[in-house]
């Protein structure tokens, strides 16, 4: 499931799909269904979604983990891996 933040904010009960009862999950809330599974979430950019309704959000997930991804991180938690500028530079990477 690919997901924006604009769906995470939206103000409007029929902006927000994921928290209604729907026929196609025989009456139950597609957010139910998709906390079931536990699954994996990765954030691009996530200082971009640190509101408090947007962290709220993402928690209704019931999520396995949360991986964030992003070259400007405001805070670090458990932090897998870093690619700096020289390395980047050393490994030829390209920015994309």
């Amino acid at each position: 499931m690919i997901i924006n933040a604009q769906a995470f904010n939206a103000s409007s009960r029929d902006a927000w799909h994921i928290d209604m009862v729907l026929d196609d999950f025989q009456g139950r809330k597609a957010i139910d269904v998709i906390a079931k599974t536990r699954p994996i979430i990765i954030l691009d950019e996530p200082q971009k979604l640190g509101g408090d309704k947007t962290q709220g959000k993402l928690k209704t997930f019931n999520s396995l983990f949360l991986m964030s991804f992003s070259a400007t991180h405001k805070r670090q938690n458990n932090l897998i891996y870093v690619l700096d500028a020289l390395e980047r530079y050393n490994k030829n990477c390209k920015k994309g």
